[in-house]
């Protein structure tokens, strides 16, 4: 049987997508080595599942379904421009949830909790809604990419009312992950 890599997000608006590439494109100017995110795959990871075959699909939405049942729509904000494991020494390039920070965290939780019913492990580590720009491949042009990030670390990015969670799909090619929505599941 097929397998599917797996994973629940909040998707971003076009404007906040524009906004993001806008700083990306500031960021190349370091000419550092980073595999950057397209714009259009931009998301705020929930969950990441993993591998789970095809037939599992409908047990996972129907689960986090259940997780979002009682969750209102929400404001999302996101600022912060910052980076893992800090920006002296970027490795994972990411912007963080200001407003809606708190809703991210709580959605997460029931969702990882709830799935873990189905046998999927809870995540170990606490979670930090973010969204990743790019990742960090080698040092080369790490100062100057250190640099622009620390001007730009306070920008504001943009504001968005969050009215679903999708389960994704994501496929790895050699240009990078192909991302699809395989359920959106509106929030009330």
């Amino acid at each position: 049987m097929t397998e599917v890599r797996t994973f629940i997000a909040i998707t971003m608006t076009n404007e906040i997508k524009e906004s993001l590439s806008n700083i990306q494109t500031e960021l190349k100017k370091a000419e550092a080595d980073v595999k950057w995110i397209e714009p259009q795959w931009l998301h705020i990871t929930l969950k990441f599942i993993g591998n789970v075959l095809i037939g599992q699909l409908e047990s996972i939405c129907q689960i986090v379904l259940e997780s979002t049942s009682d969750s209102a729509q929400f404001q999302l904000s996101l600022s912060s421009l910052s980076a893992f494991p800090n920006l002296s020494s970027p490795k994972i390039i990411w912007v963080g949830v200001d407003k809606g920070r708190e809703e991210c965290i709580q959605l997460s939780k029931r969702i990882d909790n709830n799935l873990n019913k189905l046998g999927f492990p809870v995540e170990s580590k606490g979670f930090l809604p973010h969204l990743t720009l790019g990742r960090v491949k080698s040092s080369c042009g790490r100062n100057e990419l250190s640099k622009l990030m620390a001007e730009l670390q306070t920008k504001s990015f943009g504001q968005m009312s969050v009215s679903a969670v999708e389960v994704m799909g994501s496929q790895l090619t050699p240009k990078g992950a192909i991302y699809t929505t395989l359920r959106e599941l509106e929030l009330h």
